[in-house]
């Protein structure tokens, strides 16, 4: 399957943000992809905790979720519909809508790490006082293989991808708007150790860039990597795109050579 993964660098204007994701969507698929990825937040990046909550939308309905179905159905292609704020009667959720190639809305994911973290710059970051959690692991079938879902500062638990893998998932997709500096620091290696310990392909879209002030850079870096760990695809330090390949014999080769992910090991503390 060609997958390709959209680095964007979403803003404050919801209609602007749409309209860049709706052209590339259009563009990837007329360059040959399968699938579309697009990142966390990819609709509205925005530090007002006020301003988030009135540009949530209720799921199904709205006009981010109606992008999404549109692209997919007009350019028939897979879009994994990175993140955004999901109003719903027990609360706000910061969630994922993955469309098929006839439009249909086939599920949704709601992040269940959320990101509290102050940077070594001291800028606060509290998703928690946003959203609330997400409590069910999500997989869903396209082109012959089983994708399983995360968000961002998922990433950090690996728990939640061993419960993938045992559930039988090929492909782990990651949409993410990862800090500049834990970007640098820590997305690479987090990828890398997600795709060993699973054996499975992990499909990474995350923003790069500032608001116009500086503020809140993001580090791009798109990636995918393979179920031994070699990432086969990166995207350079810039908004735009890059395709990579999911390749069955790949996992069946990796998984043919010992089988780490199927065992749950019983352990007792003393």
């Amino acid at each position: 399957m060609r997958i390709s993964l959209l680095q964007l660098a979403a803003q404050k204007d919801v209609a602007e943000n749409l309209t860049n994701a709706r052209a590339a969507i259009d563009e990837a698929a007329a360059e040959g992809a399968e699938m579309v990825v697009l990142p966390e937040h990819f609709a509205l990046r925005e530090t007002d905790k006020e301003r988030r909550r009135a540009e949530a939308e209720a799921i199904p309905g709205g006009r981010i979720l109606t992008m999404l179905q549109e692209a997919a159905q007009k350019n028939h292609v897979w879009v994994h519909g990175g993140s955004f704020a999901e109003k719903a009667e027990d609360g706000f959720f910061n969630t994922t809508a993955v469309i098929n190639p006839q439009g249909e809305l086939v599920t949704t994911y709601r992040k269940i790490h959320l990101f509290d973290y102050v940077a070594p710059d001291g800028t606060v970051y509290s998703e928690s006082s946003m959203n609330g959690p997400g409590t069910k692991v999500v997989t869903y079938e396209a082109g012959g293989l089983t994708f399983g879902c995360s968000v961002c500062y998922d990433l950090r638990f690996p728990d939640l991808y061993m419960a993938m893998a045992r559930a039988g998932v090929d492909v782990i997709m990651v949409t993410a708007c990862f800090t500049f500096n834990t970007t640098r620091d820590h997305w690479e290696t987090l990828m890398r150790a997600r795709a060993i310990d699973t054996q499975c392909y992990m499909v990474g879209v995350n923003q790069f860039g500032s608001f116009p002030d500086g503020s809140r850079p993001t580090g791009g870096r798109s990636m995918i990597v393979d179920p031994w760990g070699v990432a086969t695809t990166m995207a350079p330090d810039q908004v735009g795109s890059v395709m990579g390949t999911i390749s069955t014999k790949r996992l069946q080769d990796v998984r043919a050579r010992f089988s780490t992910a199927q065992v749950c090991g019983n352990f007792t503390v003393d």
